[in-house]
């Protein structure tokens, strides 16, 4: 089938993380309901300090968050796979956007390291859902203006990327550089796998 614009995950499928810190994890473990503050960094647009005034962490442990996000942040790096994949998608007329769950913070440092602007950004922080469910791939697809079917979603994550799309009735391929994948589903291991993918399904 014709795919007419790919949707891409962002971390762990076009951009990584070199110094893995986890401030919002560690933050919610100081707090009463951690997979609450988890989902709300997520779903919100929401500071640390405002989740240690909302749930009564100490402000040591805010600026120890405030620290080792500056540094998380600071590592973020592009795949090496994904300038070439993005720049010859972007010029071969494939609309291209990005469907992501991630904290705000994440947003901009991640699209300073991308070669192109995407078409979209779908973010979970901005629309309040999170991937896998269906309404963030039905807004991402009518923010294209593309039909499901003719979009390819390419992310890392088997539940919330692959299964998450197809569910929808999207196209999908998982990103596996492990080569660890289910051999029910289609996998790549680069990136670079995709623009045979995109190619394919035109002829």
């Amino acid at each position: 089938m014709r795919i007419d614009a790919v949707l891409f995950d962002v971390f762990g499928t076009l951009c990584d993380i070199r110094r893995k810190r986890h401030p919002f994890l560690a933050l919610a473990k100081r707090t009463s309901s951690p997979r609450s503050v988890i989902e709300m960094a997520m779903t919100r647009d929401i500071s640390g300090e405002d989740i240690g005034r909302r749930f009564d962490v100490s402000s040591g442990e805010v600026r120890r968050f405030t620290a080792e996000l500056h540094d998380e942040l600071a590592s973020i790096d592009l795949f090496t796979d994904a300038d070439a994949a993005l720049r010859t998608l972007s010029a071969s007329g494939v609309k291209i956007g990005l469907v992501s769950n991630l904290a705000k913070q994440y947003a901009e440092p991640a699209l300073d390291q991308l070669p192109i602007r995407p078409d979209v950004c779908i973010w979970s922080f901005e629309c309040g859902w999170l991937k896998p469910d269906a309404r963030i791939f039905a807004l991402a697809c009518n923010s294209l203006e593309t039909k499901p079917e003719n979009v390819l979603m390419v992310g890392d994550s088997l539940l919330a990327d692959y299964r998450g799309a197809r569910s929808f009735g999207m196209q999908a391929v998982l990103v596996d550089r492990q080569n660890t994948a289910p051999e029910d589903c289609i996998s790549v291991q680069s990136l670079g796998s995709i623009l045979s993918i995109v190619n394919d399904s035109s002829s």
